[in-house]
């Protein structure tokens, strides 16, 4: 079966911005908070998880960082037209390279249940299979881009940074509607 294509990788502006809004490659920001208030929001339905050590953290449904603006590596490189020499006067064709991956949190020895490791972090990944150059930035990002629709997939344009809401109401979405209603924002409130 054929995957359904939404975004058409044509220059490096569509590329930036499939890679921007990809839901693979984001990561919601989430905030310390103590152990009873993650309980009573775990109970009203926020995202909330435990660290080993005792840490907890609320993760923002709809506040998300997309992995393009933290995790991209850019390695300027002098080739043969195919690969880097021992032979300096044979080198003469500048590429750009790329690396990329995601960004989660986790624990930094991975599934081992090492003592010491009992608080999580952002971990940056390195996919190999992403791994792509040009002759220049943008040709090397739009690779990148088609090099990511290949491999995790292309997306709703819906789908993109919003983060997933539910269930239904989202909490995350009722207290912004509390804050904005708190600081007189809210669009229902009516004109004089």
């Amino acid at each position: 079966m054929r995957r359904k294509i939404y975004h058409k990788i044509g220059n490096a502006f569509d590329a930036w911005w499939f890679l921007y809004e990809h839901p693979k490659f984001q990561r919601m920001i989430r905030n310390k908070i103590t152990p009873k208030r993650a309980d009573k929001m775990e109970a009203a339905g926020f995202i909330v998880s435990r660290d080993r050590g005792g840490k907890c953290y609320w993760y923002m449904r709809h506040m998300v960082v997309p992995a393009i603006t933290e995790n991209l590596s850019i390695h300027y490189a002098k080739t043969d037209g195919k690969m880097v020499t021992n032979f300096p006067e044979k080198n003469v064709n500048v590429e750009c390279w790329l690396e990329f991956g995601s960004v989660e949190y986790g624990y930094m020895a991975g599934e081992i249940n090492a003592d010491w490791d009992v608080e999580t972090g952002e971990l940056n990944h390195h996919d190999w299979k992403l791994d792509c150059g040009g002759s220049n930035f943008d040709e090397a990002l739009i690779k990148l881009a088609r090099l990511v629709r290949k491999h995790y997939g292309d997306y709703q344009p819906k789908e993109g940074r919003s983060g997933k809401c539910g269930p239904k109401p989202c909490p995350d979405c009722g207290r912004t509607k509390e804050t904005m209603k708190r600081l007189g924002l809210d669009k229902k409130k009516k004109k004089k």
